[in-house]
């Protein structure tokens, strides 16, 4: 079982240097950075004063460019300004 994991693993590396060969990069947005529509796609949005509104919360799945060209934009979840509640009662 271990030579086949390591077998999978080389061939991930391999994959992923023939992929950066030809300008193929991952793009990984960073915990806390802009969404940039660019580059981001929203999968959701996460109800939170932790991070700035419109800031990424959580990644779903990376995304990738061909020099300057979005192949699959990264899946990401992205804060959304917890909202105040407003007390109605008289």
């Amino acid at each position: 079982m271990k030579a086949f994991v390591e077998g999978v693993d080389m061939t991930g590396r391999e994959l992923l240097n023939t992929m950066e060969r030809y300008g193929i990069k991952k793009v990984e947005p960073e915990i806390g950075e802009k969404f940039d529509h660019k580059f981001h796609l929203a999968m959701f949005e996460v109800p939170t004063d932790e991070q700035a509104p419109g800031s990424i919360m959580q990644v779903v799945a990376p995304g990738y460019v061909i020099k300057d060209r979005l192949l699959r934009p990264a899946m990401v979840g992205v804060a959304k300004g917890e909202q105040k509640s407003v007390d109605t009662e008289a």
